[in-house]
């Protein structure tokens, strides 16, 4: 299993000459460190074989396991965190088999997708804000046994704690 890292950042470099980004989590063997720079960085880091109940699983394979992983900004001389970001991610293993059909492989597993196609709960997202609407729709679709949903192509993507 790989996790790939992606990090953009367009602020000029002097202020952060000896800077470097810092990442921890739980399933990683070690602290990872990578060099701070303006514009585009990427990193593939091994995580290795994880146990089948740590991967996140489609609804109805399994759990939706999610990982706490917390990426720093830091000051290598003096160890200060210039920034922290904080996010839940989950881990798996996905391939599109695109042979008379298209295959969902997850985990090693084939998978059915029965979902819908999300379009936005409201025309004007912002009334949206402190509304029950979008989980509620989201809901009903797990009540119907969905297990996918795609976000049409002029769609926007709901806030996490939906």
């Amino acid at each position: 299993l790989t996790l790939s890292v992606s990090a953009y950042a367009d602020e000029p470099k002097s202020p952060f000459e000896n800077a470097r980004y810092v990442m921890r989590a739980r399933f990683l063997k070690h602290t990872i460190e990578v060099p701070w720079h303006t514009g585009s960085s990427s990193l593939e880091i091994p995580v290795g074989q994880l146990p089948l109940s740590m991967l996140w699983w489609p609804r109805g394979y399994g759990n939706q396991v999610m990982h706490p992983i917390v990426t720093e900004l830091v000051e290598s001389l003096s160890g200060k965190v210039i920034s922290s970001f904080e996010r839940k991610i989950g881990l798996r293993h996905l391939e599109l088999l695109n042979s008379e059909s298209f295959e969902f492989v997850i985990n090693s597993v084939t998978i059915c997708c029965r979902g819908a196609n999300w379009i936005p709960a409201d025309l004007f997202a912002g009334r949206l804000q402190g509304t029950t609407r979008a989980k509620d729709l989201l809901t009903l679709c797990c009540e119907a046994n969905m297990n996918a949903i795609r976000i049409w192509g002029g769609g926007i993507y709901e806030t996490d704690e939906v």
